[in-house]
């Protein structure tokens, strides 16, 4: 069995995943218009730690599944969640539908927006 292979059977059966939540709601809902994405408006929590895990926990047992082990969650969603895993790629998780979108690199759209403007 070749090195990569025991990595790759190493990380899928790590059952640990570092969770991060962008805390502001208007700093996520920036970050989900930006991407021409909607969000459902959480309603205000005092602990989102508790809100992560009580609300969010099913969304982020769905992303192990997929061998993330790492993501940034931007929001909910219709039927699922908006997250940036460790490489600023967004993800679609459709849990309605059981599939994981993937829509786009974040900073690659951010940079080409922001060359565009200068040109303009």
């Amino acid at each position: 069995m070749s090195a990569g292979n025991e990595l790759n059977k190493l990380l899928c059966n790590n059952p640990l995943i570092v969770v991060k939540k962008i805390m502001s709601e208007s700093d996520s809902f920036h970050v989900a218009t930006s991407l021409y994405l909607k969000l459902q408006s959480e309603s205000l929590q005092d602990d989102v730690i508790c809100y992560v895990k009580e609300d969010l926990i099913c969304y982020i047992k769905e992303i192990k599944q997929y061998s993330f082990n790492h993501s940034i969650i931007i929001g909910e969603c219709y039927c699922g969640m908006l997250f940036l895993d460790c490489y600023s790629r967004v993800f679609d998780l459709d849990s309605m539908m059981n599939v994981l979108w993937f829509l786009r690199n974040y900073f690659e759209i951010k940079s080409k927006e922001s060359k565009t403007a200068r040109v303009a």
